[in-house]
Protein backbone atom coordinates (compact mmCIF):
# COMPACT_ATOMS: atom_id res chain seq x y z
CA UNK A 1 0.00 0.00 0.00
CA UNK A 2 2.42 2.82 0.93
CA UNK A 3 4.74 2.09 -2.45
CA UNK A 4 1.33 2.48 -4.49
CA UNK A 5 0.56 5.44 -1.80
CA UNK A 6 4.16 6.98 -3.14
CA UNK A 7 3.69 6.29 -6.57
CA UNK A 8 0.32 8.20 -6.30
CA UNK A 9 1.78 11.02 -5.35
CA UNK A 10 4.41 11.38 -8.13
CA UNK A 11 2.00 10.30 -10.39
CA UNK A 12 -0.62 13.32 -9.37
CA UNK A 13 1.57 15.59 -10.02
CA UNK A 14 3.40 14.94 -13.47
CA UNK A 15 0.07 13.81 -14.92
CA UNK A 16 1.99 11.53 -17.67
CA UNK A 17 -1.55 9.38 -18.99
CA UNK A 18 1.40 6.41 -19.54
CA UNK A 19 2.44 6.26 -16.39
CA UNK A 20 -0.98 6.83 -14.80
CA UNK A 21 -2.48 4.11 -17.07
CA UNK A 22 0.31 1.83 -15.58
CA UNK A 23 -0.81 2.41 -12.44
CA UNK A 24 -4.41 1.89 -12.90
CA UNK A 25 -3.56 -1.15 -14.43
CA UNK A 26 -1.08 -2.50 -11.36
CA UNK A 27 -4.58 -1.68 -9.29
CA UNK A 28 -6.37 -3.47 -11.10
CA UNK A 29 -4.14 -6.56 -11.25
CA UNK A 30 -3.93 -6.33 -7.35
CA UNK A 31 -7.11 -4.56 -6.22
CA UNK A 32 -7.24 -3.67 -2.50
CA UNK A 33 -10.72 -1.31 -1.08
CA UNK A 34 -7.75 1.27 0.13
CA UNK A 35 -7.05 1.73 -3.63
CA UNK A 36 -10.62 3.44 -4.30
CA UNK A 37 -9.57 6.86 -3.33
CA UNK A 38 -6.82 7.25 -5.85
CA UNK A 39 -9.49 5.88 -8.26
CA UNK A 40 -11.67 8.85 -7.10
CA UNK A 41 -9.17 11.56 -7.49
CA UNK A 42 -8.25 10.44 -11.34
CA UNK A 43 -12.49 10.48 -11.24
CA UNK A 44 -13.40 13.56 -9.76
CA UNK A 45 -9.82 16.39 -9.60
CA UNK A 46 -8.08 15.09 -13.14
CA UNK A 47 -7.69 17.27 -16.03
CA UNK A 48 -10.43 15.98 -18.67
CA UNK A 49 -7.70 15.94 -21.17
CA UNK A 50 -5.95 13.43 -18.94
CA UNK A 51 -8.80 11.57 -18.24
CA UNK A 52 -10.00 11.03 -21.91
CA UNK A 53 -6.63 8.78 -21.96
CA UNK A 54 -6.94 6.96 -18.85
CA UNK A 55 -10.45 6.10 -18.58
CA UNK A 56 -10.55 2.91 -20.04
CA UNK A 57 -8.51 1.63 -17.66
CA UNK A 58 -10.04 3.26 -14.94
CA UNK A 59 -12.97 1.44 -15.99
CA UNK A 60 -11.24 -1.35 -16.03
CA UNK A 61 -9.64 -1.20 -12.10
CA UNK A 62 -13.18 -0.04 -10.69
CA UNK A 63 -14.34 -3.75 -12.10
CA UNK A 64 -11.70 -5.32 -10.39
CA UNK A 65 -12.22 -3.57 -7.07
CA UNK A 66 -15.94 -4.36 -7.74
CA UNK A 67 -15.02 -7.99 -7.24
CA UNK A 68 -13.89 -8.15 -3.67
CA UNK A 69 -16.40 -5.32 -2.46
CA UNK A 70 -19.31 -3.65 -2.84
CA UNK A 71 -18.75 -0.13 -4.72
CA UNK A 72 -20.64 2.75 -4.07
CA UNK A 73 -23.39 4.80 -5.97
CA UNK A 74 -20.87 7.53 -6.88
CA UNK A 75 -18.74 5.39 -8.90
CA UNK A 76 -21.41 3.03 -10.25
CA UNK A 77 -22.77 6.73 -11.30
CA UNK A 78 -19.46 7.42 -13.17
CA UNK A 79 -19.51 4.09 -15.23
CA UNK A 80 -22.92 4.66 -16.37
CA UNK A 81 -22.52 8.35 -17.31
CA UNK A 82 -18.62 6.70 -19.60
CA UNK A 83 -20.96 4.48 -20.89
CA UNK A 84 -23.56 7.10 -22.84
CA UNK A 85 -20.47 9.29 -23.69
CA UNK A 86 -17.82 7.11 -24.97
CA UNK A 87 -16.33 5.03 -27.62
CA UNK A 88 -17.13 1.10 -27.92
CA UNK A 89 -13.78 0.19 -26.45
CA UNK A 90 -14.84 2.07 -23.11
CA UNK A 91 -18.53 0.74 -23.43
CA UNK A 92 -17.00 -2.58 -23.43
CA UNK A 93 -15.10 -2.54 -20.30
CA UNK A 94 -18.24 -0.54 -18.56
CA UNK A 95 -20.38 -4.17 -19.40
CA UNK A 96 -17.52 -6.02 -18.67
CA UNK A 97 -17.04 -4.32 -15.11
CA UNK A 98 -20.69 -4.01 -14.32
CA UNK A 99 -20.46 -7.95 -14.70
CA UNK A 100 -17.73 -8.18 -11.76
CA UNK A 101 -19.24 -5.49 -9.79
CA UNK A 102 -22.37 -7.81 -10.25
CA UNK A 103 -20.77 -10.77 -7.86
CA UNK A 104 -20.75 -8.50 -4.94
CA UNK A 105 -23.62 -6.05 -5.89
CA UNK A 106 -27.10 -6.11 -6.46
CA UNK A 107 -27.53 -3.85 -9.63
CA UNK A 108 -29.79 -1.44 -9.39
CA UNK A 109 -32.49 -1.89 -12.25
CA UNK A 110 -31.34 1.08 -14.66
CA UNK A 111 -27.83 -0.44 -14.63
CA UNK A 112 -29.76 -3.88 -15.76
CA UNK A 113 -31.72 -1.85 -18.53
CA UNK A 114 -28.18 -0.50 -19.21
CA UNK A 115 -27.20 -3.66 -20.16
CA UNK A 116 -30.08 -4.70 -21.53
CA UNK A 117 -29.73 -1.36 -23.83
CA UNK A 118 -26.42 -2.29 -24.94
CA UNK A 119 -27.41 -4.99 -26.77
CA UNK A 120 -28.64 -3.42 -29.58
CA UNK A 121 -24.92 -2.08 -30.33
CA UNK A 122 -23.48 -2.83 -33.35
CA UNK A 123 -20.28 -4.33 -31.79
CA UNK A 124 -20.36 -8.63 -30.91
CA UNK A 125 -17.82 -8.07 -28.01
CA UNK A 126 -20.26 -5.59 -25.89
CA UNK A 127 -23.55 -8.24 -27.35
CA UNK A 128 -21.62 -10.98 -25.69
CA UNK A 129 -20.32 -9.17 -22.28
CA UNK A 130 -23.79 -7.96 -22.06
CA UNK A 131 -25.35 -11.72 -22.27
CA UNK A 132 -22.81 -12.76 -19.92
CA UNK A 133 -23.57 -9.93 -17.02
CA UNK A 134 -27.24 -10.61 -17.50
CA UNK A 135 -27.00 -14.67 -16.93
CA UNK A 136 -25.68 -13.80 -13.66
CA UNK A 137 -28.53 -11.20 -12.82
CA UNK A 138 -32.01 -12.91 -11.17
CA UNK A 139 -35.36 -11.52 -12.14
CA UNK A 140 -34.49 -9.59 -15.58
CA UNK A 141 -37.33 -6.81 -16.00
CA UNK A 142 -39.79 -8.35 -19.18
CA UNK A 143 -37.96 -4.57 -20.79
CA UNK A 144 -34.54 -6.19 -20.40
CA UNK A 145 -36.10 -9.50 -22.05
CA UNK A 146 -37.35 -8.24 -25.09
CA UNK A 147 -33.77 -6.90 -25.66
CA UNK A 148 -32.51 -10.57 -25.72
CA UNK A 149 -34.97 -12.03 -27.99
CA UNK A 150 -33.34 -10.02 -31.00
CA UNK A 151 -30.44 -11.35 -29.88
CA UNK A 152 -32.43 -15.35 -31.30
CA UNK A 153 -32.33 -13.90 -34.82
CA UNK A 154 -28.68 -13.58 -34.54
CA UNK A 155 -26.47 -16.00 -36.87
CA UNK A 156 -23.93 -16.27 -34.39
CA UNK A 157 -24.16 -19.30 -32.76
CA UNK A 158 -22.19 -18.04 -28.97
CA UNK A 159 -24.62 -15.29 -28.84
CA UNK A 160 -27.89 -17.44 -29.73
CA UNK A 161 -27.01 -19.53 -26.58
CA UNK A 162 -26.15 -16.66 -23.93
CA UNK A 163 -29.46 -15.39 -25.05
CA UNK A 164 -31.84 -18.87 -25.14
CA UNK A 165 -29.89 -19.96 -21.08
CA UNK A 166 -31.12 -16.02 -20.40
CA UNK A 167 -34.71 -16.74 -20.99
CA UNK A 168 -34.86 -20.05 -19.89
CA UNK A 169 -33.54 -18.68 -16.52
CA UNK A 170 -36.18 -15.98 -16.67
CA UNK A 171 -38.85 -17.91 -18.36
CA UNK A 172 -40.96 -20.53 -16.28
CA UNK A 173 -43.89 -21.83 -18.17
CA UNK A 174 -45.32 -21.55 -21.43
CA UNK A 175 -47.93 -18.96 -20.16
CA UNK A 176 -45.39 -16.43 -19.34
CA UNK A 177 -43.43 -17.10 -22.86
CA UNK A 178 -46.28 -15.98 -24.38
CA UNK A 179 -46.96 -13.41 -22.47
CA UNK A 180 -43.54 -11.73 -23.08
CA UNK A 181 -44.43 -12.40 -27.02
CA UNK A 182 -47.75 -11.07 -26.82
CA UNK A 183 -46.55 -7.78 -24.55
CA UNK A 184 -45.88 -4.48 -26.62
CA UNK A 185 -46.40 -7.13 -29.84
CA UNK A 186 -42.80 -8.25 -29.32
CA UNK A 187 -43.88 -11.38 -31.29
CA UNK A 188 -42.74 -9.10 -34.00
CA UNK A 189 -38.91 -9.00 -32.93
CA UNK A 190 -38.63 -12.73 -33.88
CA UNK A 191 -38.11 -13.74 -37.21
CA UNK A 192 -37.90 -17.66 -38.23
CA UNK A 193 -35.09 -18.76 -36.70
CA UNK A 194 -35.51 -16.80 -33.30
CA UNK A 195 -39.05 -18.32 -33.40
CA UNK A 196 -37.55 -21.72 -34.04
CA UNK A 197 -35.13 -21.02 -30.77
CA UNK A 198 -37.71 -20.25 -28.79
CA UNK A 199 -39.76 -23.84 -29.37
CA UNK A 200 -36.68 -26.01 -29.09
CA UNK A 201 -35.28 -24.09 -25.88
CA UNK A 202 -39.39 -24.36 -24.37
CA UNK A 203 -41.11 -27.56 -25.81
CA UNK A 204 -39.71 -30.93 -25.34
CA UNK A 205 -43.98 -32.04 -24.05
CA UNK A 206 -46.83 -31.95 -26.57
CA UNK A 207 -49.17 -30.42 -23.69
CA UNK A 208 -46.94 -27.68 -23.09
CA UNK A 209 -46.89 -26.43 -26.60
CA UNK A 210 -50.39 -27.59 -27.86
CA UNK A 211 -51.21 -25.22 -24.87
CA UNK A 212 -49.19 -22.18 -26.17
CA UNK A 213 -50.36 -22.75 -29.88
CA UNK A 214 -53.90 -22.51 -27.98
CA UNK A 215 -52.93 -18.90 -26.60
CA UNK A 216 -51.61 -17.49 -29.82
CA UNK A 217 -54.98 -19.19 -31.98
CA UNK A 218 -56.85 -16.91 -29.57
CA UNK A 219 -55.46 -13.58 -29.47
CA UNK A 220 -56.62 -11.45 -31.86
CA UNK A 221 -54.29 -8.98 -32.10
CA UNK A 222 -51.37 -10.26 -33.69
CA UNK A 223 -50.11 -9.10 -37.46
CA UNK A 224 -52.38 -12.40 -39.33
CA UNK A 225 -49.54 -13.24 -41.52
CA UNK A 226 -46.59 -13.50 -38.86
CA UNK A 227 -49.44 -15.16 -36.54
CA UNK A 228 -49.91 -17.92 -39.48
CA UNK A 229 -46.21 -18.09 -40.01
CA UNK A 230 -45.54 -18.93 -36.11
CA UNK A 231 -48.50 -21.52 -36.19
CA UNK A 232 -46.97 -23.09 -39.15
CA UNK A 233 -43.48 -23.56 -37.54
CA UNK A 234 -45.43 -25.00 -34.02
CA UNK A 235 -47.27 -28.13 -36.45
CA UNK A 236 -43.83 -28.30 -37.70
CA UNK A 237 -42.37 -28.78 -34.76
CA UNK A 238 -44.75 -31.15 -33.26
CA UNK A 239 -44.39 -33.33 -35.88
CA UNK A 240 -41.02 -33.57 -34.51
CA UNK A 241 -41.93 -34.44 -31.09
CA UNK A 242 -44.37 -36.82 -32.63
CA UNK A 243 -42.16 -38.46 -34.28
CA UNK A 244 -39.54 -39.00 -31.06
CA UNK A 245 -41.89 -40.34 -28.78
Amino acid sequence: MSNLRDSFEKIKNNNNPDEINDFLIKIGINPHLDYLSFLSYFIEDIDPDIHEKIKINLVYALGELGKIEKVDDKHIDYLINEYYKSDRWVRNEVIISFNKISTKLLLAENVIRLIGKSLNDDYTEIKKNALEALLHIDNIPKQVLENVLHILNSENTELENLGSNILKKNIFNEKDLFDLLNTSANYKILKKKGFRVLLIDFFNSLNYLERFKARILKTEDWDDIQKSIFLAEIDIFERILLKNI
